[in-house]
């Protein structure tokens, strides 16, 4: 005699009407996710009432579905126990936590995030510095969105307009001086240079032009500086280095001049 078919003693329904008023009963939260839920259960229960009706035995439906033996009987039992409910994702959060956040230490992250306003990874080192208790930056960012905590506004952290610096009352104590090329007129080849020294207080200038740049015309343009300059010059401050090869440009201050015994004579 040919064995008896496996029978399922679960009532499964034939439509899928009860799938709509199990969505009102959950809800449709993330619209997404539901999608997702309903599309699972309609497998799972279309595996279901595959075993029960059609094949009649539970191998054949594993191997026809590509699931596992227990993987079946684990929905058999949550659908037989819960209905249609059993058979959406359960939440996979342990039923007992182990290393729980004590509840004062919770308090008093939140109670610094509200006097301090300070982020995840500042409250960190604020509780191990002052505290002397460890709790990560992650940590501390999911007990932040379990309180509902808002976000930071950073318009009080942002650095406002720099405040125009004083203008230097004194003439004299800092000189700008920069070199420029001059645009070559036509085909002409040689090249122009152009210096220019801006006292920072008075707005006098002075330019001058110089078919090279190099050391010669840099002490040459000084000594013309300190000759047309109405006040003495306590420091010089160059935004482009004078030398003749292609140096990186940057800040190079020249102070105390007269008292340097290595400048030339020109700069004494």
């Amino acid at each position: 005699n040919p064995a008896a078919p496996l029978k399922l003693l679960i009532d499964i329904p034939d439509r899928w009407d009860i799938l709509t008023a199990h969505h009102r009963r959950f809800g449709m939260k993330n619209p997404v996710y539901e999608q997702i839920q309903a599309r699972k259960v309609k497998v799972r229960l279309r595996m279901l009432q595959h075993a029960q009706r059609v094949s009649g035995n539970v191998s054949q439906t594993c191997r026809f579905f590509g699931v596992s033996r227990a993987f079946f009987y684990i929905w058999k039992k949550r659908y037989e126990k819960n209905g249609l409910a059993g058979l959406r994702d359960q939440s996979r959060r342990p039923h007992r936590i182990r290393y729980r956040i004590p509840p004062e230490i919770v308090s008093l992250i939140l109670r610094i995030r509200e006097e301090r306003r300070y982020g995840a990874v500042r409250t960190s080192l604020y509780l191990q510095r002052h505290y002397h208790a460890y709790v990560s930056p992650t940590t501390i960012f999911k007990i932040f969105r379990r309180h509902r905590v808002g976000r930071i506004s950073l318009k009080k952290y942002r650095p406002g307009p720099k405040p125009a610096d004083a203008p230097l009352q004194v003439p004299g104590r800092s000189v700008q001086l920069d070199v420029k090329f001059v645009p070559r007129v036509g085909r002409a080849r040689q090249r122009f240079y152009q210096f220019t020294a801006i006292d920072e207080a008075t707005r006098f200038r002075v330019l001058r032009i110089y078919d090279h740049n190099n050391t010669k015309t840099a002490i040459d343009f000084l000594g013309k500086i300190r000759e047309h300059f109405p006040f003495a010059i306590q420091k010089i401050q160059t935004i482009t280095i004078l030398r003749s090869d292609r140096s990186s440009p940057g800040i190079f201050p020249i102070s105390a001049f007269r008292t340097d015994t290595s400048l030339p004579d020109a700069l004494r």
